[in-house]
């Protein structure tokens, strides 16, 4: 296999190899896509909220172990998007929780 290129968003990649025998291309991710698990950006961004620190500590952490992180701009995206989702959870087990009360 010859590595033909890498395609990143932020911390999720997708590789590139093509097969020097056969011509194969194969399309290789950092990770899978599955709608019910968090993707790596928004984990670290959920990380990074749990943790206490924010964006530019978090882009000086990825600089010094020489990793590609996400702008500003994106992170404030991923972090509003998983506000959402927080406060969606938070609603969800608040109602069962009032309804467990009732009985």
């Amino acid at each position: 296999m010859t590595f033909i290129f890498e395609k990143r968003q932020e911390y999720y990649s997708e590789f590139k190899f093509k097969c020097k025998m056969c011509g194969i291309v194969k399309n290789i991710q950092s990770e899978k896509e599955n709608s019910t698990f968090l993707s790596i950006n928004e984990g670290i961004a959920s990380r990074t909220i749990a943790i206490g620190i924010d964006h530019s500590q978090l882009a000086e952490l990825s600089a010094t172990i020489d990793i590609p992180y996400m702008s500003s701009t994106t992170y404030f995206k991923v972090q509003t998007i998983l506000s959402k989702k927080i406060h969606d959870v938070a609603m969800q087990e608040m109602l069962i929780t009032g309804e467990e009360e009732k009985k």
